[in-house]
Parts: structure tokens; sequence; C-alpha cells
């Protein structure tokens, strides 16, 4: 029959106090029997908590009564252990409760999490983390019976602060787990490690091949999969590879190279090593393909190594070469001195391909081959390489500076959408462009910007024309032009959005008058309009007019065709507004009607049409849709 284990804990106790020769060796019994109690224990709480039919009467009171206050503790514990793990906890581990110092679980998370803490720099002040050095939980600060745990050993290991080896108990100085934990972490130095042991662990041997401090070629429980891992993963060098292994043409090209960190790195001392991979066009290919679109937006990578490893053979083949410049621009200034590099073929199709090729091109070349020039400045903001545009600063300020001279140059570059290249030109050339109305207008259009152009901002013909194609460019008028009833009217039926900025600005800025200045402005040009749907056309479907005889207006009767022209005649001679302006001056009030609905005023009219013809019942259905009422008013689109 097997002892109680709380009898025999006493009994060893009590023996312990007699022979003080022993001490070390029967507090290490007492221990090992605490921790058959504990695992009794565990197994009882386990079953309970699994729902198992556990009999407690077979057990002493006292363990009863231990596991019942146990098992409500263990519910605070896994609370305070989330609270520690979120770093949502307000004490470090000195200030807890007495009964949770002795917890394994705890320990290892302060220290996890002190690891995390130190690593990743939290901030100053933290319970977790404070600021006092002398806070920071130490091997040395646990309990005994944690200093003996391996669990807790490691985990203080892995701290910056939380251990040294002189900390490590001495029954665990030999527990090659704890060994390899040290010396990855710098916590025991690699030449007190015996040889048997680096050579039959995987972290001690890969920590001692990365530092230069042992070969490769001694350590055989490197396999040929783990350095492949770890070549990948940037840990180690080609050269720090065994002899064999780095000679093997088969290993090198089973590298994954989309998944090696460090590209540049490894395909330069695979270059080194294998000259026979410089003449390889595949393996050039590879390398590209295995880029991400970060990697290669970058092209300094690609274009270093290329420049320095690609034999002449490859650099005189027209096709391959041209292949790459189509992704990495900055080719071209490898092969500049090669015979193709400024022939016309091989230029059109370089410049297709990605126009920033062009900041690399010599003067004298771009002024021989202007056409391609003004090709290539059309597609610098739409290059496929990269990021949109990337290439427009660098080709202005590579540009021939003769070519800046040129009008057509001037002009093909703001159509093309780009800014005026202050920082190419001369500032007496930059104010030429400045004053050049033509140059100006097809900027602020093509850019959708006024960058540079606030000579004409106050323009207001100027402005007419480039609200016109970008309505959101309104905002950036100058004031007298910006208080142009022709000018919002354009802008504000080509966006309800701006229509609606522009009215709550004006109302909260208390300028309600100009709101209603520009309403009375609207009503004046449609006034007539108004009336000439109701009264004239809108007669003409009612009873009292139309019997026999269509419209009192005979000459409204002539049939189709005759009809829509005298109607147009009869709107010419009455002045009332036609085709796009009426569509604009519609949708304008439209806009501006629901965008000051919510306002709080009373001195505004508002008692206007908000509808556009097409929406309203007055309005004949045949033949107007296809006279000068337009079907749908949608922002300015020409109505007729």
């Amino acid at each position: 029959m097997i002892d109680n284990p709380i009898n025999v804990k006493q009994r060893t106790e009590s023996i312990a106090v007699v022979d003080q020769n022993n001490y070390e060796d029967l507090r290490l019994r007492i221990e090992e029997l605490e921790g058959v109690v504990r695992f009794m224990k565990d197994v009882i709480k386990l079953s309970l908590h699994c729902n198992k039919k556990v009999c407690l009467d077979n057990l002493p009171l006292p363990l009863q009564q231990e596991i019942l206050a146990e098992m409500e503790s263990d519910k605070e514990k896994e609370l305070v252990l989330k609270l520690i793990q979120r770093r949502k906890f307000d004490k470090d581990w000195y200030s807890l409760p007495e009964k949770w110092k002795h917890d394994v679980a705890i320990a290892c998370a302060y220290f996890d999490i002190q690891h995390r803490g130190v690593k990743h720099r939290r901030m100053p002040g933290n319970y977790i983390f404070p600021e006092d050095p002398q806070r920071f939980l130490h091997l040395r600060s646990l309990p005994y019976s944690l200093r003996i745990n391996k669990e807790v050993i490691l985990c203080a290991l892995r701290t910056s602060k939380g251990a040294s080896w002189e900390d490590v108990h001495a029954r665990f100085r030999n527990d090659i787990d704890i060994i390899a934990t040290a010396v990855a972490n710098e916590k025991l130095k690699f030449e007190k490690v015996p040889l048997e042991i680096v050579q039959s662990r995987e972290e001690i041997a890969l920590y001692g091949v990365k530092n230069d401090l042992i070969s490769a070629d001694v350590c055989p429980c490197l396999t040929h999969q783990i350095l492949k891992d770890n070549i990948e993963n940037g840990v180690l060098d080609w050269y720090q590879l065994p002899q064999t292994v780095r000679d093997n043409m088969e290993f090198a090209m089973a590298i994954e190279f989309d998944k090696v960190e460090g590209k540049k790195r490894i395909y330069e001392q695979l270059f080194e090593h294998f000259e026979e991979l410089r003449h390889d066009k595949m393996f050039w290919w590879r390398w590209h393909e295995s880029l991400c679109p970060k990697e290669k937006d970058r092209e300094f990578p690609f274009t270093s190594l290329f420049e320095k490893y690609c034999p002449a053979d490859l650099l005189a083949d027209e096709n391959f070469v041209t292949e790459f410049c189509a992704e990495y621009a900055s080719l071209y200034k490898v092969i500049a001195d090669q015979p193709f590099a400024t022939s016309r073929h091989f230029l059109q199709t370089a410049l297709n391909q990605n126009p920033g090729v062009l900041q690399y091109l010599s003067y004298q070349t771009q002024i021989d081959n202007l056409d391609l020039v003004l090709t290539a400045i059309h597609g610098l903001g739409t290059t496929p390489v990269g990021k949109p545009g990337k290439y427009v600063y660098a080709a202005a300020k590579c540009l021939a500076p003769k070519l800046w001279k040129k009008r057509l140059v001037a002009m093909a570059w703001v159509k093309a959408g780009h800014r005026f290249p202050r920082h190419a030109l001369s500032d007496h050339r930059l104010n030429a462009w400045m004053a050049n109305r033509q140059l100006c207008l097809a900027s602020a259009i093509n850019s959708e910007s006024m960058y540079c152009i606030y000579n004409f901002s106050d323009d207001i013909a100027f402005m007419r024309q480039v609200v016109t194609q970008c309505p959101k460019l309104y905002l950036e008028a100058g004031d007298e032009a910006s208080s142009d009833p022709v000018v919002m009217t354009i802008a504000f039926a080509g966006l309800s959005d701006l229509a609606s900025k522009t009215m709550d600005t004006l109302h909260f800025d208390g300028h309600d008058d100009k709101i209603q200045s520009y309403l009375s402005f609207l009503n004046s040009k449609l006034e007539l309009y108004d009336t000439f749907v109701s009264c004239v056309l809108g007669n003409m479907l009612s009873n009292q007019s139309i019997e026999n005889t269509g419209s009192s207006l005979t000459l409204l009767n002539q049939g189709h065709e005759t009809s829509i022209v005298y109607k147009r005649l009869l709107a010419d001679y009455l002045g009332i507004p036609t085709g796009k302006w009426l569509c604009q001056l519609l949708q304008a009030r439209a806009n501006v009607t629901q965008a000051i609905a919510p306002f709080d005023f009373t001195h505004v009219s508002t008692d206007i049409y908000c509808k556009c013809p097409m929406e309203r019942d007055d309005v004949l259905t045949s033949p107007l849709k296809k006279g000068f009422v337009p079907k749908q008013c949608q922002g300015i689109q020409d109505c007729e």
C-alpha cells in the first residue's frame, strides 16, 4: 500500500531537521514528493474540469480542502495570466501576491513580455516594463522551485536582462536545450560549448556558422534542407555553406529566390562563385521574376549587378537588353556605349515600352529624335513600371536645354498632364511659360491644377474655359473670377458637391446676399425659358388650345421638321437659352436649390423651379424631346 504523500512529506521534513549534513539531498527529496502531490492534484482537478466522476472522500481531508481551494484560485490565476499577456496588468512581478510568485506560467509570462517589451522598446512607465532596471524580473530573484524549472530558465535566458549563464542551476548546465538557448542569446560563449554538442544541435551549429566561429563542413546536423532554408531567410551567406554544397549547381538552382531575403546579396555571391551563371539568360530572368514590385521599382539592385556581372556577349544582345530596358529604365546607361543604343529602332522600342529611358538619353540623341521624345513625354505619366509618373521629375531635369526653348516641346509637356517643371527651367523661361495664355490653359486643363498659373486665376474668360473642362478648379479661381455668375454656373453644373460646398461656405460666412444675387441671376436667365415652356409649349397640350387645329400658333402645326424649326426660331427670337448653356443653367439651379434647402433663412427667395424640364408634368413628350429640350440634363453635356 502506498503511503499518503502528505505523511511522507511530514516524516521527511522531521528527518531533515535532525540530519543537517544531508540537507540539500533531503530538500530535493521533499521537492520531488511535493511534485508528486502537485501531480495528484492536477490529475484530480483536470478530471473534475472534464466532468469526470472523482470521489474526494478517499483522499485525506487536508488534500480535499487544498484541491477545492486551488480550483478557485486557478480561475483567478487564469484571469491574471491573460491580463499579463495582454500587457494590461498593473503590477510587476515583485508586487504580486505571494501565492502567484511560485507559479511557472506567470513567471514565464513576465519573462516573455519583458523580452518582447525590450526588443520592441516599449514605452517607459509601463508597470510590466518599469523604468527602474532593478524592477526587471531576474531568474535569481525567483523562488528556488522556479529557479530549477527548465521552462522558466529557458524563458529567462531569452531576455536581455533576465538571466546570465551563472544564474543557471548546475544541474541544467549540461542540458542541450538550455545550452542552445544560452548560446543563441549570447549568454554563453560559443567556445565553451563542447564540440560534440555543437555538431549535434542545429541551433548551436547555425549560430557558430553564421558568426564564422565554426565551419559548416564539420557540422553534420546541418542538412541540405536546413542550409537551403537558412540561405532563403538570409541567415547564412553562400561562402558559409559546406564546400560540397557550395559547389553544387543543383543546390543553387533549387533555391526559391522569391522567398530569399536580401536577394541582391545572394545573387552577387552566386555570380562570384559560379561564373557560368553570368552567361545564363534564363538565370537573369529568374532573378527579375523573383523580385516583388517594390524591389523592381527601386531598380538599383538589379541594375548595379547587371552592370557588374553581365558579360559583354549579353550586353551586345539587342533583344535581350531591350526586354530588360522595358522593366528597368536605368539599364540604358549600362548599355549606352553599345552600337545599337542610339539606333532609331532600338530607341523607338525602348521608349515605347518604358518612357523612363528618356532621362538617360544624351542631349544630342534627344535632339536627333525629337518625335520620339515628344511621344515619350506623353507616356511618362502613365508608365506601367512602378508608380505612375515616377520618371517625370527626372526626365524634366535631364531633358536637353535646347528642347525647352521649343514651343512644341513645352505644349507637349503640359498637354501630357505634367505641371510646369520649375526645377528644370531657368527663371526667365519659367516666367515666359507663366505669361503664355495657351500654355497655362493647356496645363490647367490637362493637369487639373492651377500650379504656377496664378497670373490667370482672376481672368474670367480664362476661368470659364478652365471650369468647363475641370469644374473643381473653381476653388482655385481668384476673387473676381469666382464671383462671376457664368463661371459659377458652369462649375456648379459640373459638380453638385462643389455647389453644396460653396453654398455652405457663403451661408456660414454670413454672405446670404451673395446666394440671393446668384439665384436672381439664374432666375433672370431661365425666366423666359420657364415662360416659354409653360405658356407656349404647355398650352399645346391643354384642352382649350388643342382641338382640330393643334396649337393656336399655326406655324407650329406644319409638320414635324417645320415645327422644330419654328420652335427654334421663336426661342432664338425671344433670347431663350438653348443647348449646352441651357443644360448648365438648369443643372446649376437644381444643384444650388438642393444645397440651400436646409438653410434657415427667410430673406432669400427659393421659389424657383428645381427640376429639369423633362421631369416636369407640363413639358411635351413629343416632339420636344427631339427638339431643344434635353432628355436629361447631366452636368455640362450638350443637350442638342
